[in-house]
């Protein structure tokens, strides 16, 4: 059975480099998948799925994984997904993902010059888009 214990905690410290000059320069590839992590908008440590994609990815010359969720754009494992509409407007999903940090921060510095939307992102509003980003906090 499952026994709860005194949690102990990890403190890991480790330099983060500059992204390489390629990074740049060459755009990021995401491939889709269908899956929604268990508690989306809790922050854990469970990539496993991410792991075990990992070779797929590869695969198809792809960066990253984009999640979908019942035909929803929800989150790539540990980023944020965003577009900006033929309308200049930003959207992002409204649900079904971990509403990290840097994405607030996002919305609200967008907030000042731009329409800002939280919706149901499809993968017809990301073929329709002028543009895509993901954001992380922790992302190399």
């Amino acid at each position: 059975g499952y026994t709860p214990v005194e949690p102990h905690i990890m403190i890991v410290q480790q330099p983060i480099a500059a992204p390489p000059d390629q990074m740049q320069t060459v755009p990021y590839k995401l491939v889709t998948h269908a899956y929604r992590r268990q508690l989306p908008e809790v922050k854990t440590t469970d990539y496993l799925m991410a792991i075990w994609l990992q070779p797929w990815i590869k695969e198809q010359g792809a960066h990253d994984v984009l999640y979908l969720w019942e035909g929803a754009v929800t989150e790539c494992p540990r980023s944020n997904f965003f577009i900006i509409s033929q309308h200049n407007t930003l959207v992002t999903s409204a649900n079904g993902m971990l509403q990290g940090i840097t994405r607030a921060n996002i919305l609200s510095v967008a907030k000042d010059s731009m329409a800002v939307e939280e919706r149901t992102l499809t993968l017809e509003d990301i073929r329709t888009a002028k543009e895509a980003f993901i954001s992380s906090s922790t992302k190399r």
